[in-house]
């Protein structure tokens, strides 16, 4: 029998999130998604198993060679869009490259070498990044890079990552009047930048260099309306009712749409229509509208709507395994909304459990990053759990309607092969960490 190395409640995380996946991506997938996803999860649990295993002292220097692989597979990806911009389920495809049979998205190993290579530069250097030269040259320099490189296809990475540069250098022990001078006021600038980015109207230069900003303009603006849904029995034909509605409650008539695919969601009959009421919120009035067409619900607000509806759906126990019907409906329901298919199938009690799963890793991850003796492992526990389960956050969040939505996976749950495999190799080098503490805490006893 083969000795397993590090953590055990950590293993059974990661074997329990596995069978979660089997469950949820068959279900939402079918025979087809499964039979291309289990390889993934083999691979996977192949990784954490060799990973667990290779000291994760070795990053301190492979972490540099990871980051200009990746940066350099991000610099193809990013002019090969340019050159040959290609539609991947309507979506500009700037974030895969395709390896034959699979596809590999080159943010994902991106986002965790930077980790690494932060972690290694703020304990080898940690007396000399006082200096600014030194701080932008080993923190914020690599850190641009890697950022500008994802952020014309993928800005909800981009914010992953500054969000945890930030918690890096914070608990890392860096001054902090440094850390408000370097990072916080810096930051401060971009995000004014990126809102004035907003209000702009749609120009074809801008387009080119940032392709998605229109996407992001609507998605704001979808997480700033509220909508209320009508159910009119016997409406009529052409929607005779509205100007009644448009009285009742006191809105214009366009504001009131009809959306008469939703009949299948709702089971309605025949002489049923919803309405929906749509009013726009005071507080992002500020973003730039004219290329939103508050008429194509279906299309500007499609994901969210089909997300809260399997979540009404499920309730509190859910409707059963691979009893979903939003399946059939929600986009990318395997990966991007697969938490919604959850709570569908298993209601809240389901998603508690999986949110629990999160929340225990990320106990054992605090737990061992007090025990360890060594800052370099300590901050790399850290920095490398706090992305997995900050990702999974973004991910519950965006299912919720709390965050507009990102794209981001499921750690470990969603379909994907680069997902699964890079986030299997960051379980892999927390648990070889979890190892070397407990040999640590042997020999001291």
């Amino acid at each position: 029998m083969f000795k397993v190395f590090g953590d055990k409640i950590i293993w059974w995380i990661s074997i329990l999130l596995f069978l979660t996946s089997i469950l949820l991506v068959y279900s939402s997938g079918g025979s087809e998604s499964i039979a291309t996803h289990i390889p993934h999860l083999i691979m996977g649990l192949g990784v954490i198993f060799i990973f667990s295993r290779f000291n994760y002292k070795y990053f301190t220097n492979l972490s540099a060679i990871l980051l200009i692989l990746s940066g350099l597979l991000l610099l193809y990806l990013l002019f090969s869009s340019m050159i040959n911009p290609v539609n991947r389920g309507g979506v500009l495809a700037a974030r895969w490259i395709k390896l034959g049979f699979i596809s590999f998205q080159p943010s994902e190993l991106a986002k965790y070498s930077l980790i690494l290579f932060l972690c290694r530069n703020l304990v080898l250097y940690k007396n000399s990044l006082g200096s600014f030269s030194k701080f932008f040259l080993y923190i914020i320099l690599p850190s641009i890079i890697i950022c500008l490189l994802i952020f014309p296809s993928n800005l909800s990475t981009v914010v992953l990552i500054g969000c945890i540069i930030l918690f890096l250098v914070f608990i890392s022990g860096y001054s902090l009047v440094l850390f408000l001078k370097y990072l916080i006021v810096p930051l401060l600038l971009l995000t004014f930048l990126f809102c004035s980015l907003l209000c702009l109207p749609k120009m074809d230069t801008v387009e080119k260099v940032l392709p998605r900003l229109t996407t992001w303009k609507n998605r704001i603006i979808n997480l700033s309306i509220t909508k209320e849904f009508i159910v009119v029995k016997q409406a009529g034909e052409n929607g005779k009712n509205i100007p009644k509605l448009a009285l009742e409650f006191n809105v214009s008539e366009d504001k009131i749409l009809s959306w008469n695919y939703l009949d299948s969601f709702y089971n309605l009959e025949k002489s049923q229509t919803i309405f929906i009421i749509t009013k726009p919120s005071n507080v992002l009035t500020w973003v730039h509208r004219k290329n939103y067409n508050s008429d194509d619900v279906g299309d500007n607000n499609y994901q969210i709507d089909s997300a809260l509806s399997a979540i009404h759906r499920g309730g509190v126990l859910g409707q059963g395994a691979g009893d979903s019907y939003y399946k059939k409906l929600l986009p990318e329901a395997k990966s991007d909304f697969i938490f919604a298919i959850l709570l569908e199938e298993y209601g809240l009690v389901g998603g508690c459990v999986v949110l629990v799963f999160y929340l225990v890793f990320y106990q054992r991850i605090l737990i061992l990053s007090v025990k360890s003796n060594d800052d370099f492992s300590s901050l790399l526990l850290l920095g490398l759990g706090t992305t997995i389960v900050l990702q999974a956050l973004l991910h519950m969040s965006v299912s919720v309607n709390l965050i507009p939505v990102t794209g981001q996976t499921l750690p470990l749950v969603s379909k994907g092969g680069s997902s699964v495999w890079v986030t299997s190799l960051a379980f892999g080098i927390i648990l070889n960490i979890s190892h070397q503490i407990s040999n640590q805490s042997s020999k001291i006893k």
